[in-house]
């Protein structure tokens, strides 16, 4: 990835990317503490956990790892300090029942939105994972989201956007 972005011009600030660094349950509050507010402004904030948003009982977490989560408190708590015009990525895989898909991707993008406190998300999905996508900003989360459905229209891929109602 240091590569990539060097050779487009792209400043690119990993946090925890050396495995001394990763976080563990023990240590997540720490560990999103810790990202610079430098970081975290006009920027693609990229969240990778393992597997993506928190779900499914304390002890199936416990028993796939509880470490290989995102939980809303670890966005609610960075969502201070990320810039209204950052983009908020978030990194998801998606239930294997194929009924609940669509339920699946709603409550994924709506708990983004919560977290993150903005009044929409956009998705992209292969329908085995998905990115989820929002900003604080009105106009940038609009921009986002429409290179979102332009991205997924040329490479066959599922996406939009959901709105979030408070």
């Amino acid at each position: 990835m240091r590569k990539y972005f060097a050779s487009r011009g792209i400043e690119y600030r990993p946090i925890g990317d050396t495995s001394d660094q990763y976080y563990s349950h023990a240590t997540r509050e720490a560990y999103f503490r810790r990202i610079p507010d430098s970081s975290l402004e006009e920027a693609v904030v990229f969240f990778d956990p393992d597997i993506g948003l928190n779900a499914g009982s304390g002890s199936y977490k416990r028993r796939v790892g509880i470490d290989k989560y995102l939980f809303d408190e670890d966005l609610r708590g960075c969502s201070p300090r990320i810039g209204g015009s950052s983009v908020v990525v978030v990194y998801q895989h998606l239930q294997r029942d194929r009924s609940r898909f669509w339920d699946d991707i709603e409550d994924r993008c709506l708990r983004v939105c919560s977290a993150v406190g903005a009044s929409g998300a956009s998705f992209v999905t292969d329908r085995d994972v998905a990115f989820l996508v929002t900003a604080k900003d009105s106009v940038t989360r609009l921009t986002a989201a429409r290179t979102i459905v332009e991205h997924a229209h040329k490479h066959g891929l599922d996406s939009g956007e959901l709105v979030h109602r408070r």
